[in-house]
């Protein structure tokens, strides 16, 4: 399946990671060093179909760990070209709520030592599930939370928040476009969260129209709405 998508040309991004390979015996359930040498072969069987693709991997973990995914620079091993920079978006929020950037540079200078000369990194204000902030300490977290909770949707346990960036950001769209900007001028890719582009707000009756439907195909009249469906949804042409 890798090889014959590789060979149309595609990347490939791989979700939660960090959970392939857990031992539940032994109490590792993520981060285990066996999804190492998974990750190698699956960049070596993509590169064998087509050598210009790449890996994207998903890991929420400190920076330290993160690297070990793009792989050993001592020995050359390419695990991972690209990972998302977690720690980065919770940076940049900090700096959008308390106006305070100290952390946005300790974040590149961290982030960009002693990196593999392969790898890169993926910036990005949230993503398809919301924010998530378990990148940052506990008193940034609170503070970003009394904010944004009234902007969006508590999300695990209340532990995040989820929501589009444009409600997030209050509706401003002198923010929003200042937040973006803040964004590109950062080392490394950004990417851009379908909706953003255009500053689509939160969607609740998009959730609200999906929790009904899955309760239809479920034959289950108590399943609760997932607050991150306000997040997506459809964009319309008159709102492009």
């Amino acid at each position: 399946i890798l090889f014959f998508w590789a060979s149309k040309g595609l990347n490939f991004r791989l979700d939660a990671i960090i959970f392939l390979g857990k031992d539940v015996y032994t109490g590792i359930v993520e981060s285990s060093e066996k999804v190492h040498p998974i990750t190698k072969a699956v960049n070596e069987i993509v590169k064998m179909a087509n050598p210009n693709s790449v890996i994207l991997t998903e890991v929420i973990q400190k920076i330290e760990v993160i690297k070990k995914f793009y792989g050993d620079p001592s020995k050359n091993d390419v695990e991972a070209e690209l990972n998302y920079n977690f720690h980065g978006m919770n940076a940049l929020w900090e700096a959008l709520i308390t106006n305070d950037s100290a952390n946005l540079y300790d974040n590149t200078s961290e982030a960009y030592s002693e990196l593999a000369n392969w790898g890169g990194w993926i910036n990005f204000l949230r993503n398809h599930d919301g924010l998530t902030m378990e990148c940052t300490s506990d008193t940034t977290k609170k503070k970003i939370r009394e904010i944004l909770m009234s902007r969006g949707i508590s999300f695990m346990a209340g532990q995040n928040v989820t929501g589009r960036t444009f409600s997030l950001l209050g509706n401003n769209k002198e923010r929003h476009v200042l937040a973006y900007f803040r964004l590109a001028s950062r080392p490394g890719a950004s990417a851009f969260i379908y909706g953003d582009e255009i500053g689509k707000a939160n969607d609740y009756e998009f959730m609200r129209e999906n929790t009904e439907i899955k309760r239809k195909l479920a034959g289950d009249k108590s399943l609760v709405e997932d607050a991150r469906d306000i997040n997506r949804g459809f964009i319309t042409e008159s709102e492009i």
